[in-house]
């Protein structure tokens, strides 16, 4: 049984017996992270019980793009002075060479051609067998 597994049982018989420990233990046994649980979970309110609904604004939780915005500050963006200096230092190493090497041969064949007859005005041209299918083909003249 792998690592994986038995951390996922611990973690699964804990919850099974609400032993939160018997979780931390599995926990750490996948993530290296020690956690402490609480001896004493706190009550979740319920919304179903017959008692006074608790406050909205007990489950409102203020997001980490709330607080950043509120951090910042607005002032105006300006450009600021450029201080890099060109000095050619980079490719004046000898490892920075391109090689001389053959050009690669061309691997494909040339084009064929065919004759066709323009349907239209009875025109014929010789055209790249891939641009001509079917029966009806139109010049330049009689498409445009």
């Amino acid at each position: 049984m792998s690592i994986l597994q038995e951390s996922l049982g611990k973690i699964k018989s804990g919850i099974l017996s609400n032993d939160m420990s018997v979780v931390a233990d599995g926990f750490f046994d996948l993530t290296g992270e020690k956690i402490y649980p609480n001896d004493t979970p706190t009550p979740t309110p319920a919304l179903d019980s017959g008692g006074d609904a608790p406050n909205a604004e007990e489950y409102l939780a203020s997001s980490k793009k709330d607080s950043v915005i509120k951090e910042k500050s607005s002032s105006p963006v300006s450009a600021k002075e450029n201080i890099f200096v060109d000095d050619g230092a980079d490719h004046k190493d000898s490892n920075n060479v391109t090689p001389e090497i053959a050009l690669t041969k061309r691997g494909r064949p040339p084009a064929k051609y065919k004759e066709v007859v323009c349907h239209v005005c009875g025109k014929k041209d010789s055209v790249n067998e891939s641009l001509s299918f079917g029966d009806f083909y139109r010049c330049n003249n009689c498409t445009g």
